[in-house]
């Protein structure tokens, strides 16, 4: 009998002994969780607070994870083309895109607000929207297109939808972008879409350098 509880409270210990060792792990990987969900919220918050001349992350349901740095040139480009026109305020967010995307950007108002010199109302106030585009999601003015609350809010939009076009659709030339004149449908051999596409090539090559 002695011999028999002797035995039963080595295997109690033993069992013990495991319990413990098996906890400890989890703490553990409990205390590394915590450490690396801190470090990323303190460098989230790092990155955040730089603002404007730091990386603009406009997107993550778009495209995978793009981030783009932020570009002085870009958005002195920008703003020297398109000085005196209302777009000219919008510089600093255009910049924050993609070369191809900013061409985009550029091209597509000038031809469709003249740079925001004609543009939808809601409530007799500027839209923003200097790019004809239109998405249900969005508050309407005039004539159906999309309104936004900023000039700032408006560049992220369009600018997202161009860059997905742009990147995840291979619109990457002033012919096959036309489908924003008139979708997937497009006659490009009709004039006013022949006209289109050449007022957007020739801002996009003023970024752009066409391939040889």
């Amino acid at each position: 009998m002695k011999r028999e509880t002797k035995i039963k409270k080595k295997i109690k210990s033993t069992s013990s002994n495991l319990a413990i060792q098996r906890k400890r792990p989890k703490k553990l990987y409990l205390w590394l969780l915590w450490g690396f969900t801190f470090w990323f919220i303190l460098v989230s918050f790092l990155f955040r607070g730089i603002g404007d001349r730091t990386l603009d992350i406009l997107s993550t349901t778009i495209v995978p994870d793009w981030i783009v740095p932020y570009d002085k040139t870009l958005e002195k480009k920008v703003l020297e083309m398109t000085k005196g026109h209302p777009i000219e305020k919008m510089s600093r967010y255009i910049g924050r895109f993609d070369e191809k995307t900013a061409a985009f950007l550029v091209g597509i108002a000038k031809k469709e607000s003249n740079w925001g010199k004609r543009v939808p109302l809601f409530e007799g106030k500027d839209c923003y929207n200097y790019w004809g585009f239109r998405d249900r999601s969005n508050t309407l003015g005039s004539s159906g297109y999309s309104c936004f609350s900023s000039p700032e809010e408006a560049v992220r939009a369009v600018g997202k939808r161009i860059h997905e076009l742009v990147y995840v659709y291979q619109k990457e030339t002033p012919q096959d972008m036309v489908v924003w004149k008139c979708g997937s449908l497009c006659d490009k051999n009709d004039e006013s879409t022949a006209k289109w596409i050449r007022d957007i090539d020739h801002y996009y090559s003023k970024f752009i350098e066409k391939e040889k």
